[in-house]
């Protein structure tokens, strides 16, 4: 699929920078400061620089989802090493991913450090999980069973939702692309009181494609020479509080639906056939966190993690002739997860980790 993608943005400085314009020999300085290393959060489960780290990890910033010219989440994953992406059907179809040759059940996937996915088809709905709202993705290849579970054999993949910005940010895209797809997304991201005490951002997005036949061979049983389009609609928000410098209160939350058309006839079929049948599949991913960060003293700092997610799967089938649905069935996955995570330093450069799991 090709498509073209407009963005346009505006950000809202503090008046103080434009007071400090005429330092420039401030620039000078700030041009010579070494940079510190990257920070990667999912090889250990708590911020570490990745120059720290002996793991294999692909880091995904926002900088680099803007540049990668990708509709969908699917697509920014099939090309990074490592990673296989087999789907059945067309765009916004269900998708099993492969790490590192594992199968689909055995790679984690986090949103904001809550597990998502369907116990039924074994992994996440990674088409209902819109590029836009997307902030930073890490991939934690090879076995992490010690540190995630007995699912995490093939890795972990980790999804951070849009963070709030310093000064307040507006964006908005749209774009268009063969197939008739039709893209548009905006957001809103800022923060107030002295410091950023308290920061916030919302987003939403909206995706639409006439979509291709799926099933191109006459001779499948499943043919039908319709096209294939889908309707995406997400929805995410995220809230911070600093209440004071020792302590982070962070809440997020996302929504994305789907409905896509496929191509199939209902079991038992009821007389209907390829040509007099059509077939529609609504899916749902939600996901909502509450995060507590705290430093109680130098040496023992704590993360608490409260959170749900959901994945709902419905395929219906309809007579084309008056749109009455002859078959229905449904896949429901709910998970609740709390997790408080320890972390006492011992020593110079030891840090001891307890982990309590619900």
């Amino acid at each position: 699929m090709k498509n073209c993608v407009l963005r346009a943005s505006r950000v809202a400085l503090p008046v103080a920078l434009c007071a400090a314009l005429p330092a420039l020999n401030a620039f000078a300085q700030t041009a010579t400061t070494p940079l510190l290393p990257e920070t990667v959060v999912t090889a250990s489960r708590v911020a570490a620089p990745i120059t720290d780290v002996i793991a294999d990890v692909t880091i995904i910033d926002r900088a680099v989802l803007d540049r990668a010219g990708q509709t969908s989440l699917r697509d920014l994953l099939a090309q990074q090493p490592g990673v296989q992406l087999v789907s059945n059907g067309s765009y916004r179809s269900s998708t099993n991913i492969f790490l590192r040759g594992s199968v689909g059940s055995q790679t984690i996937v986090l949103i904001d450090g809550v597990r998502v996915g369907s116990a039924t088809s074994g992994t996440a709905a990674f088409e209902n999980i819109p590029l836009a709202r997307i902030e930073r993705i890490e991939i934690l290849r090879g076995a992490s069973s010690a540190l995630y579970g007995p699912d995490a054999v093939g890795g972990v993949i980790q999804i951070f939702t849009r963070a709030p910005n310093e000064g307040l940010a507006v964006d908005a895209a749209i774009g268009s692309g063969t197939d008739g797809l039709r893209q548009s997304s905006a957001s809103v991201r800022g923060s107030f009181g002295a410091g950023g005490v308290v920061g916030f951002s919302l987003g939403a997005s909206h995706e639409k494609a006439t979509g291709i036949s799926t099933v191109i061979s006459p001779l499948s049983s499943n043919f039908n020479p319709d096209k294939d389009g889908f309707t995406s609609n997400s929805f995410d928000a995220k809230l911070t509080a600093k209440i004071n410098r020792d302590h982070l209160v962070t809440a997020s939350l996302l929504r994305s639906d789907t409905e896509r058309q496929f191509d199939g006839i209902p079991s038992p079929a009821g007389g209907l056939t390829r040509l007099t049948s059509d077939a529609i599949s609504k899916s749902r991913l939600g996901s909502a966190t509450l995060k507590w960060d705290a430093q109680f003293f130098a040496n023992w700092k704590s993360t608490l993690t409260m959170g749900t997610s959901d994945d709902k799967s419905v395929s219906e089938f309809y007579r084309i002739s008056d749109r009455q649905p002859v078959n229905t069935s449904r896949f429901n996955t709910a998970r609740q997860q709390v997790t408080w995570q320890n972390w006492v330093k011992m020593c110079c450069r030891c840090w001891l980790r307890t982990d309590q799991k619900v």
